[in-house]
């Protein structure tokens, strides 16, 4: 992968040269500010505008049905021990929805209300199980199955695509298909990680199954 840094200028100002392969993406990234990314792009000169808000927090307690507490569990990509189920988690992204999740229990999704770089009071969250997805891997046109290509969530908010939530590598079988965690939240799609290939497909709520079809970078 072709990954570079740079930083902006008290005018916050910067410049990236000599990007010639294709799909890059943008990131700005600040402590206490929220990240922010642009949609892959092709090489060549152009302007880009991004703007970043200030981070907020999101409190809660995670139980399971009987509302017993959870020790371990992860919200959004974060993972918590905790003996009480207790956690306050820094928000990176202006996703709306935050997912918790407990390996082997389920998941619990809930909307966020409140303004950028609030605190959030969550409450109990009580996770639940949740069926997996299967979901199939084609090639586009050629309808073959793919084997070998790392594949995740994403999560997209007006416009904004937030990132990869799982992704299995190597996890196929003969036919393509591989099997990922159920989806609550809405906006959620399944692609290819990394940016190693072309192709998505939107996951709805409590789906549990789906077809992505993929083009690989170059193979037009």
């Amino acid at each position: 992968d072709d990954h570079r840094e740079t930083r902006t200028n008290a005018a916050g100002a910067f410049s990236l040269e000599g990007l010639t392969a294709p799909g890059y993406r943008l990131w700005a990234l600040k402590q206490g500010f929220q990240a922010r990314w642009t949609e892959p792009f092709a090489p060549g000169n152009r302007s880009v505008t991004m703007v970043v808000d200030t981070q907020g927090k999101v409190r809660g307690r995670a139980v399971d049905a009987q509302r017993r507490p959870l020790k371990k569990f992860f919200v959004d990509q974060k993972q918590f021990d905790s003996e009480t189920g207790e956690f306050e988690y820094e928000l990176r992204h202006d996703n709306p929805v935050v997912e918790v999740r407990a390996p082997g229990i389920g998941s619990s999704v809930v909307e966020l209300k409140g303004k950028m770089g609030e605190t959030v009071e969550l409450g109990e969250l009580v996770v639940r199980q949740v069926p997996d997805v299967v979901l199939t891997v084609l090639e586009e046109g050629t309808r073959a199955p793919v084997t070998d290509m790392p594949i995740g969530y994403f999560t997209r908010v007006n416009g904004m695509d937030t990132g990869m939530m799982t992704h299995r590598d190597g996890a196929f079988d003969k036919q393509g298909r591989t099997r990922l965690p159920g989806v609550l939240a809405p906006g959620v799609f399944a692609g290819c990680a990394w940016m190693a290939c072309r192709g998505e497909v939107a996951i709805p709520p409590g789906a549990t199954s789906a077809t992505l079809l993929i083009k690989r970078w170059g193979s037009e």
